[in-house]
C-alpha cells in the first residue's frame, strides 16, 4: 500500500439480480460504433443500487468506468435501492436512466472513459477530482500508484491526501510511462493513469472526506451468479 497523503476501502462493487442482455457485435452499424451507443437490451435491477448496475455493465461490455463514490464525514453511506427495467437502450441511456434513479450522481465522458460522480459537485472548482493541473509531466512512472503520488504532489496542497490500494489486477505499466498534459483536472489525470494500464481499467474512490482511498481496477468486480445473457 503507497501512501499518498492519509483511508477508506470501496471495495469491488458486488452485483445482485441484475441482467443485461447485450447485442452481438455483428447486431452494431457503423455509426454506432462508438462503444457507448451498443444497445443494451434489457437492464433489471431488483432492490439493487445503481452501483450493481454500473458494474454490470462494465462485465457485459468492454468500457471503462470509474466511481467517484460520496464520502462521509466518518462511517458509511447508504446508497438507495430499486426495483425497476429497462429495454433496448443505449449503454448511454442507461447510464443517464441509472442517474435518474439515483439523482445524486452524474455522469460525464472523458474519451471512452465513463466518470460518474456526485452531481452536486459537478462545479465545485475546489472538489480535489476537479482540481485543474496547469502542467503534469510523468517520467518514467513504472505502476498507477507512482503516478497517482506524482498528482497530489504537483497540486502541492498538503491538505489533499489518498492512499493508493493495488488490488488484483494489473497496476504497473507494461513499460516505463513518459508523459506530459497541460490544463488537466486530477480526475482526467487518473483518467490517463487507467488507460496507460489498459483499455478497460478504470478507478474509484471510497473512505471519509478526509481519508481518501483509490484503486485502479481492470473492470468492477461482478458475483459469479450475475445475468449477462447475449443475443444468440
Amino acid at each position: 500500500m503507497k501512501t499518498l497523503g492519509s483511508l477508506f476501502l470501496l471495495a469491488l462493487l458486488p452485483i445482485g439480480e441484475l441482467a443485461l442482455i447485450p447485442h452481438t457485435q455483428e447486431s452494431i452499424s457503423p455509426i454506432e460504433k462508438d462503444p457507448l451507443n451498443q444497445i443494451v437490451q434489457s437492464a433489471q435491477l431488483r432492490n439493487e443500487t445503481i452501483f450493481d448496475a454500473i458494474a454490470r455493465l462494465n462485465q457485459a461490455f468492454d468500457i471503462s468506468v470509474s466511481i467517484e463514490g460520496i464520502l462521509p464525514a466518518s462511517g458509511t453511506v447508504a446508497n438507495p435501492k430499486f426495483t425497476t427495467e429497462i429495454e433496448n437502450r443505449t449503454i448511454g441511456d442507461v447510464l443517464t436512466w441509472l442517474c435518474t434513479l439515483d439523482a445524486r450522481y452524474t455522469w460525464i465522458r472523458d474519451g471512452n472513459m465513463i466518470n460518474l460522480f456526485p452531481r452536486m459537485l459537478l462545479n465545485d472548482k475546489n472538489y480535489f477530482f476537479n482540481r485543474l493541473l496547469p502542467e503534469l509531466h510523468f517520467q518514467d512512472a513504472r505502476d498507477s500508484g507512482d503516478a497517482a503520488i506524482d498528482i497530489v504532489h504537483r497540486l502541492g496542497d498538503p491538505n489533499e491526501h489518498l492512499i493508493f490500494m493495488g488490488i488484483g489486477g494489473t497496476q504497473s505499466f507494461a513499460k516505463p510511462w513518459t508523459a506530459t498534459f497541460h490544463d488537466i483536472t486530477v480526475r482526467q489525470a487518473l483518467n490517463r493513469i487507467a488507460q496507460q494500464l489498459g483499455p478497460t481499467y478504470g478507478w474509484q474512490i471510497g473512505g471519509t472526506m478526509h481519508q481518501r482511498m483509490i484503486m485502479f481496477h481492470y473492470k468492477l468486480g461482478a458475483c459469479p451468479n450475475s445475468k449477462i445473457i447475449p443475443e444468440n
